[in-house]
């Protein structure tokens, strides 16, 4: 694998000559970006970013044998037709790593060749934030594309920010097909084209499309225009055809979220519309009669987002204590921020409100190893702002009790003390006395004993310091025993002056999991790469920085869309698009985390045209596989013949 990539590198690199002054071209690339950057907010993330890529190149070789390591077979036939330069077509079910799959692409693209420029976009805003990319109708500024193509590209060829992104493209990335239309798949072609001056598809670019058509389909604003239309999926334009053949659509079909073999089945036949009656009989057992009874933990899914809406502000309200109001932050290049904050009103994150104890949910992968990932559920346990600790709320009875038991404590602490101050009094007092004895009687050893009594002074401090400190040693090794939120609340005062974070605004939250973590807003970044007339490259960024959670008492099945879920209370009664009960279903890792709030089978709505789609592909694939079976045995046999009659040979050369 190494040496195939080493080989794709030196075609792509004697492919791109106007990029042979690389590494000066890099140098100039970073100055005239910091030139260019007013913000000294972004300034200094750049030179975080700066470092970070500094330190990562140091180990790029062990990164890329590990993830070369990693992948499948589908995964490697993957990345080695994108390193020959070929578009590829990547369709998966849910949970087969298809967003792992993008991430892999752009590093071992970037590790390869570092002129290519990779762009990444995907459908819907949601999505787009997910990879750190942008929408592809924000990328070609193509809008709603409601007005007509001409009117569409003149608007275009007035931008020249748009014309910039399309002609440095080297490879485009799209993520999420399944709500791309057909109508919209020929625009972006025809905005392609018309760019760069070029008749071939996408103006020569190549193409990695990665989706699955079984999920969500495009969004029509009229419902029964979406169902008669006779080209509403993407596949469906003659262009697509053209551009992925069956000789460059690779099927994942390793599912990695699910384990359980049985859940797995029903999901798969969802998927294909052909439940049986055992998986429906299954799926009814898990209809809870009493929704109520099932813990608040558990997230709920509904199909609507007014449902959603009403449920998340219902629970946040009936919990104690103040709200607390969080704005995301933006800064860096206008364009880059306008599509960032489009993003996040996408989410709904753009202002998030939280109050303690709270249900929330991770929208990062924050940390594989503690389990800290995209969809991982938690509760805030306390608010730190500043080094003002906002603790969890309780009953003003059990506050009381804990208040007025602080204080007869404290009073007994206080009469200990002092107790003990009047003793150390009494003894000082002696100690003087005998002193100003020993001062009369005498007088000439007085250098001495001052320096006797210093010696015993500092050996005394020392007993103290030493004491002081197994005691805070001892004290250490039993709070790590075992952790609790209170030794939380207790000790943050002092972590957070240690670590200088005084006048940050922290939110705690204890996961699932155990894990208790401390929150700060997070940043997210856009960037896209230009190349100028002279080849030579600069980057435009812009950062958004928010809290990584949103509120989890309810979410839409749009948006649990890329989610992981343990446990979760389905709700399909008013499902109502393509998909949409499988996407669902499919974001539950086992059938002993699914409850339903209702379960009919009319709901499950498969669109037959995306059936015959995959039907002709496996067809194809099979026809594929038959043949090359075929044409393999051929050359055995062949192969075969030769070596028997270069055998026979050789044995009338010995009788000779």
């Amino acid at each position: 694998m190494d040496e195939i990539i080493k080989q794709n590198n030196n075609e792509t690199n004697n492919n791109n000559g106007m990029n042979n002054n690389n590494e000066t071209n890099n140098e100039t690339n970073n100055n005239e970006t910091n030139n260019e950057t007013n913000n000294n907010k972004i300034n200094n993330n750049n030179e975080m970013n700066n470092n970070n890529e500094m330190n990562n190149k140091k180990n790029i070789d062990n990164d890329m044998d590990s993830t070369i390591d990693t992948l499948t077979t589908q995964q490697a036939k993957i990345i080695l037709k994108i390193l020959s330069g070929d578009s590829v077509l990547i369709l998966g079910k849910a949970g087969t790593g298809k967003s792992w799959i993008i991430n892999t692409i752009k590093k071992i693209v970037k590790n390869t060749n570092q002129n290519k420029i990779v762009s990444v976009c995907s459908t819907t805003g949601l999505s787009a934030l997910n990879i750190e990319g942008s929408t592809i109708n924000s990328f070609c500024g193509i809008g709603i594309c409601e007005d007509p193509v001409n009117v569409i590209i003149a608007k275009i060829k007035r931008r020249r920010k748009i014309i910039e992104q399309i002609k440095s493209t080297d490879i485009l990335i799209l993520d999420e097909i399944s709500m791309l239309s057909c109508k919209t798949f020929d625009i972006i072609n025809e905005v392609f084209q018309q760019v760069l001056y070029s008749k071939l598809p996408f103006g020569g670019k190549q193409l990695i499309f990665i989706g699955d058509f079984y999920q969500l389909s495009p969004i029509i604003k009229d419902d029964k225009k979406k169902l008669n239309d006779n080209s509403l999926y993407c596949f469906e334009s003659e262009l697509f055809k053209k551009v992925f053949n069956k000789d460059n659509t690779i099927i994942l079909n390793t599912v990695f979220r699910q384990t359980d073999k049985r859940y797995l089945q029903i999901i798969n036949n969802i998927r294909n519309c052909k439940l049986t009656k055992d998986n429906i009989k299954l799926l009814r057992s898990r209809i809870v009669k009493d929704p109520e009874s099932i813990s608040k933990n558990i997230i709920r899914l509904h199909p609507l987002i007014r449902q959603v809406t009403e449920e998340n502000n219902t629970r946040l309200a009936e919990l104690p204590g103040k709200e607390y109001k969080f704005e995301a932050e933006f800064y860096g290049d206008n364009d880059l921020v306008y599509e960032l904050k489009k993003q996040y009103a996408s989410k709904d994150i753009n202002i998030i409100k939280f109050k303690i104890g709270a249900r929330v949910m991770l929208n990062v992968n924050l940390s594989l190893d503690l389990g800290l990932v995209n969809g991982s559920m938690g509760t805030i346990i306390q608010f730190i702002d500043g080094l003002k600790i906002i603790k969890e709320e309780t009953n003003k009875k059990e506050m009381n009790k804990e208040e007025a038991n602080k204080k007869e404590i404290n009073k007994e602490e206080i009469n200990k003390e002092e107790k003990n101050n009047e003793e150390k009094n009494k003894e000082e007092k002696n100690n003087e006395k005998t002193n100003k004895e020993e001062k009369n009687n005498e007088k000439t050893n007085k250098k001495e004993i001052n320096k006797e009594e210093i010696n015993k002074k500092e050996i005394n401090n020392e007993e103290t310091n030493k004491k002081e400190i197994n005691k805070g040693e001892k004290n250490k090794e039993e709070k790590n025993k075992d952790i609790t939120s209170d030794d939380i609340i207790n000790n943050s005062i002092d972590v957070f002056q240690n670590v200088g974070m005084a006048k940050r605004f922290i939110i705690v939250v204890k996961f699932d999991n155990g894990v208790i973590q401390y929150l700060e807003k997070y940043p997210r970044e856009l960037k896209q790469d230009i190349r100028n007339q002279n080849g030579i490259i600069t980057t435009k960024r812009a950062i958004a920085k928010q809290f990584p959670l949103i509120l989890a008492y309810s979410l839409s099945i749009h948006k649990s869309q890329g989610q992981t879920l343990e446990k979760a209370l389905i709700s399909i009664e008013n499902c109502f698009a393509y998909g949409q009960v499988y996407v669902a279903l499919s974001r539950v890792k086992t059938l002993d985390g699914l409850y339903l709030y209702d379960f009919n089978s009319n709901q499950i709505k498969t669109s037959q045209k995306v059936i015959d789609f995959y039907d002709d592909l496996y067809d194809e694939i099979n026809k594929q596989s038959e043949e090359s079976e075929k044409n393999n045995d051929e050359e055995n046999k062949k192969n075969n013949d030769e070596k028997d009659n270069s055998g026979n040979n050789d044995d009338d050369d010995c009788k000779n």
